[in-house]
């Protein structure tokens, strides 16, 4: 996401992550996993991916990307993005932002993206 850019309506917005995983002395890692969850600005669920992101076993750094489309007319709003990361399907990570959603009134079909306060890591 590019905080301040202006999309179409209708058009992806990407959503990368970075994830670390370090293998621990007793439970080598064998699965890597990230959910995306998206939440509209009532606060109910509308978009969910998952994706396994590691080919191999063991410690690395991995990048992954979703691709999220807001469908058009979709109300002006904040939205939540919730992502969490699994690691031999235990959550091992949790991590919360915003965007704000505000249709440009002199451009019709344009929409910028603000982000929003809050969010942040919250790690177990």
């Amino acid at each position: 996401m590019t905080p301040g850019g202006v999309i179409k309506a209708g058009a992806p917005i990407k959503v990368t992550s970075t994830i670390r995983v370090i293998a621990g002395t007793q439970e080598p890692i064998s699965e890597v996993k990230e959910v995306l969850i998206a939440y509209a600005p009532n606060g109910k669920e509308f978009k969910r991916g998952e994706k396994k992101i590691n080919d191999a076993t063991g410690s690395g750094e991995y990048t992954n990307n979703f691709t999220l489309t807001l469908p058009k007319g979709v109300p002006q709003g904040v939205y939540k993005l919730e992502t969490q990361v699994f690691v031999n399907g235990k959550l091992a990570a949790r991590k919360e932002n915003s965007i704000q959603l505000a249709w440009l009134s002199d451009q019709p079909g344009l929409a910028m993206l603000v982000p929003s306060m809050g969010g942040g890591p919250d790690s177990r």
